[in-house]
């Protein structure tokens, strides 16, 4: 589960060799107005990494996302910034690290 950007420590999501996705779980603290939603994964130094559409959860489900591992290419800092479907409006803000597991 992904925690905004202020509330305190940061998820690690590890990566195993041959693995294709990466689940990602965050609780969105303010609701979306609209019936879209967007994402968008930048890298450490703010570059989008991945983006997408995904469907807004039911209320108070988290926002579920399967992300293709090769978008996720290297091991760092990642952020999760969701956004309203006005694509102005972001709902939240997620950092998670991912690390690469090599003994699988």
């Amino acid at each position: 589960m992904l925690r905004g950007a202020t509330r305190g420590a940061v998820t690690t999501v590890a990566t195993a060799p041959g693995q294709r996705v990466v689940a990602l779980s965050a609780d969105l603290l303010t609701p979306p107005q609209s019936s879209s939603l967007t994402y968008e994964i930048l890298a450490a130094n703010r570059s989008p990494v991945a983006a997408g559409k995904p469907s807004v959860p039911f209320s108070g489900a988290p926002l579920m996302l399967l992300v293709p591992v090769g978008e996720l290419q290297r091991a760092g800092r990642y952020t999760l910034l969701v956004r309203d479907g006005d694509q102005k409006s972001v709902l939240g803000e997620y950092e998670f690290d991912v690390s690469t597991d090599p003994l699988h």
